[in-house]
């Protein structure tokens, strides 16, 4: 008896070329997060991810 390790892909990967072939048939990254969001439980701001606040 055989079985596979790894489940197959989801039938859409077939939408997508190599990126070399066809750059646009890859997605747009989605848009920056803006404001607040909640991560594990925890409510936090986009201001709190930026480094401006270090030394160096």
């Amino acid at each position: 008896m055989s079985t596979a390790t790894y489940p197959p892909p989801p039938p859409f990967y077939r939408l997508y070329k190599d990126y070399l072939q066809d750059p646009k048939s890859a997605p747009e990254p989605p848009p920056p997060i803006e404001g607040t969001y909640v991560l594990f439980g925890s409510n936090y701001t986009v201001k709190s991810l930026t480094r401006s606040s270090t030394p160096f």
